[in-house]
Formats: structure tokens, C-alpha cells, sequence
């Protein structure tokens, strides 16, 4: 059984809306999809890499919310493989060009890891709770039938703005 593994960079109590793994996982739990592993570094990666591979379970996909956890994904990048990543990147919706620093940054980021099926999901605080939904019911069908597609639906922008519903 493939199962979704979540990094999540950011645990500040002040923003609560930005913690979008956190959110995903309590609405796998809420359709009774478990386990659902959790690490916020790379020492608890490994532990729970071991731990999955102890009870014959395996890594289908890694989502990280990568909001001030870059250093996380770094860390992470070895014991990750070749397994999926759906990386959260959080955007801040702004009409001049120097607000669009934070994808280059991640561009150049994401040039730094090894190569993988990799998607990148943006949010905003305004539209943090619906797009937690979309990864929700898409981490569900990709890990029922094993088809990147779903995920990769995730990626098309149709959820990127931090300031405009669909």
C-alpha cells in the first residue's frame, strides 16, 4: 500500500491557514485514509521512512509545504528518492513583479533536487482551505489507482491566487 508522506516547513500558531498539510491530513482523517506520516525535519523523516518500511509500507508521494521550510526539503531530498513530490508553495498575490520572487526562488530550488515527478500546488491565506481540499481528494484518487495525473491537475493554476476564489 502506497502512502502519502507530509513535510511541513511551517508551524507558526499565528497563521494557522498556512499550515496546508496539516490540513490535508485532517481531511484524509475525516475519510479515514491513515496512517499518515509527518515530519518536520530529516531526522524525523528517517525515522519515518524506518518505521513505513518496518510494517511493509512505502512512500507513494511526498507533500511538503514548503513555506519557510526550504532548509527542509533540502534535508529531505536523498531519503525522498524518486517518489513523487507535490510541493505547496505559498504565493502572495500582488500585481508588481518583484511579489513573484518567491516562485523564482522555488524555481531555482527545485533545480537543486534530484529529478522526480514533481508538481507545484500554490495557496494563499484566502484560499488555503479550498485548495487543502483539491490535494485532499487528489492525493486520494492518485494513491486509489497510482496515476500522476492527479496530482498533476493540481498544478494548472486553476487555485493560485491568495486573493480570488475560482
Amino acid at each position: 500500500m502506497l502512502i502519502p508522506v507530509f513535510l511541513e516547513g511551517w508551524e507558526g500558531e499565528e497563521l494557522p491557514n498556512l499550515r496546508v498539510c496539516h490540513m490535508v491530513m485532517s481531511l484524509l482523517c475525516e475519510r479515514h485514509f491513515v496512517p499518515l506520516p509527518f515530519a518536520k525535519n530529516g531526522s524525523e523523516l528517517r525515522q519515518v521512512i524506518a518505521s513505513l518500511a518496518i510494517k511493509g509500507l512505502s512512500p507513494g508521494i511526498y507533500v511538503a509545504n514548503i513555506f519557510r521550510g526550504e532548509n527542509l526539503l533540502h534535508e529531505a531530498d536523498a531519503q525522498m528518492g524518486e517518489t513523487p513530490l507535490l510541493l505547496l508553495h505559498r504565493e502572495i498575490h500582488s500585481y508588481n513583479l518583484i511579489a513573484r520572487k518567491s516562485l523564482h526562488d522555488t524555481t531555482a530550488l527545485l533545480r537543486t533536487l534530484r529529478p522526480r515527478l514533481t508538481v507545484v500546488c500554490h495557496y494563499g491565506t484566502q484560499n488555503s482551505h479550498m485548495v487543502a481540499e483539491r490535494v485532499a481528494l487528489a492525493l486520494l484518487a492518485f494513491l486509489k489507482n497510482d496515476n500522476f495525473r492527479h496530482i498533476e491537475l493540481l498544478g494548472s493554476g486553476l487555485f493560485t491566487s491568495s486573493s480570488q476564489a475560482p
